[in-house]
């Protein structure tokens, strides 16, 4: 994928995160549920559907201002089993999109790989979530 394309996505990626944002924002201030442990899972495929080069995955995150946790595979600490085990070979991130004085909204993602430990695998599955906090 060239790096503007990438990029590209990245921008595109924030910039509908922060839309979903406010949309939800707006509902909540209408009524409607609270805004912690929102599934933006399918915003977050558009810019990078299942089947999107895991690497390129990663970049498209970076390029849209999330935080990476070190690139996969992780190492296993003593006694790592089941799940945890599995997430050793997944990307996952978070990204702040609003920050005020004791509060915060930020979205994490969780990409799956259709092969883990392939160099060559291919994005599986996505899962984001928008969190609120208040501290």
């Amino acid at each position: 994928m060239a790096s503007m394309d990438v990029q590209q996505r990245g921008t595109q990626l924030h910039a509908d995160l922060e839309q979903a944002y406010r949309d939800l924002s707006e509902a909540k201030q209408l009524g409607a549920a609270s805004l912690s442990g929102i599934d933006v899972s399918q915003t977050v495929s558009r810019s990078m559907p299942v089947g999107t080069p895991f690497q390129d995955a990663a970049k498209i995150l970076r390029a849209a201002g999330f935080n990476l946790a070190p690139d996969p595979p992780r190492p296993l600490r003593e006694g790592t089993q089941g799940v945890e085990a599995a997430l050793r070979f997944t990307i996952m991130g978070q990204v702040v999109l609003a920050e005020e004085f004791g509060y915060k909204a930020s979205v994490s993602v969780t990409l799956h790989p259709d092969s883990p430990g392939d160099p060559a695998a291919h994005v599986k599955e996505v899962r984001a979530l928008l969190r609120t906090s208040h501290i």
